[in-house]
């Protein structure tokens, strides 16, 4: 059976190869969406700085015609150009990085990043359930599993060497048989064999072989063990990551809200003169950043999720 063994792997080889694509393909699926999510909040940043822009622009032009009413001082405006000019500053960063984020998008996937319609949100199951479809889906453990066949089978390919290998022919022929040199007659004849081959030295090899085989596959096995432990950690940790940005987000948003009354306040307290505009401009760059933070905060939850399915095998993520 040494043909048919060697068949056999073949087939295996195959079907392993299938494998180790779906698990590339996995991957770059989980790094196109990673991709395409930092993109997202590097446009909704740019966005927002752009509505900042607009905001400091506004109140720079209030300042300068209450300068020409000689109500505010010459420094106020040159502090607010300032800080309107550190946002345009933050505008071009955005938009280089955004410009290197499209870049790699393309190199991923071929496509540009503005002509892919935006990501359905990433759903996660729970984390035992997750745990469950990672054992049952992850095209991992089929490479695993698909490697130890092979040495299997290589097991017995080995054998087989050491056994006597028996072949036999026939032939049909029409000529001159050679049997009565006397005749000049042409005729149908049959010419049939069997080969017999045995092996009468290295009888240890194949021994020496199978151990090696034997080894390989206790080494597979350990892999497999070692992936299904350091997927469990590593899973433990992305969902307590994501219940503490849950967290976090719910403290942001109310902190937001504070914020965004307080400025308000203090832009009613400039114009009362009872603090400056250096006050005022840092309450309305307080609201921007504690934006910004929200944003990085659910685009850090989004890439967990991400993960999360792509470490699972997760195709339906």
């Amino acid at each position: 059976n040494v043909l048919s063994n060697l068949v056999r792997i073949g087939d295996l080889q195959q079907t392993l190869n299938i494998s180790r694509r779906e698990a590339l393909a996995l991957l770059i699926k989980g790094k196109i969406k990673s991709v395409f999510l930092k993109h997202v909040l590097l446009e909704s940043e740019k966005i927002s700085l752009e509505l900042l822009k607009k905001k400091i622009d506004n109140h720079l032009g209030r300042l300068e015609d209450l300068f020409h009413e000689e109500l505010v001082g010459k420094s106020q405006i040159l502090e607010t150009k300032i800080r309107s000019g550190e946002i345009s500053l933050k505008i071009e960063e955005v938009t280089i990085n955004m410009k290197s984020v499209g870049i790699i998008f393309n190199e991923l996937c071929g496509y540009t990043i503005n002509e892919v319609e935006p990501f359905t949100p990433e759903q996660v199951p729970g984390r035992e359930e997750a745990l469950n479809i990672f054992i049952k889906k992850h095209p991992d453990f089929k490479i695993f599993s698909d490697q130890k066949k092979i040495l299997e089978v290589s097991k017995k390919v080995v054998k087989g060497g050491d056994l006597p290998q028996i072949g036999g022919f026939a032939e049909l022929h029409y000529g001159r048989p050679g049997f009565n040199f006397f005749s000049d007659e042409w005729s149908a004849y049959f010419q049939g064999g069997i080969n017999i081959g045995i092996k009468l030295f290295d009888q240890g090899k194949s021994r020496r072989e199978n151990v090696i085989n034997d080894y390989m596959i206790k080494k597979i096995m350990n892999m497999e063990k070692t992936f299904v432990r350091k997927t469990g950690f590593r899973l433990s940790d992305l969902f307590e990551n994501m219940l503490s940005f849950e967290e976090r987000l719910k403290t942001i948003e109310n902190m937001i809200a504070i914020s965004l009354e307080e400025s308000e306040l203090k832009k009613m307290m400039f114009l009362e003169k009872q603090i400056s505009n250096r006050e005022y401009l840092d309450s309305v760059f307080n609201v921007e950043n504690l934006r910004s933070l929200k944003n990085k905060i659910r685009l850090q939850k989004d890439l967990i999720k991400v993960e999360i399915n792509t470490l699972i095998g997760n195709k339906e993520g």
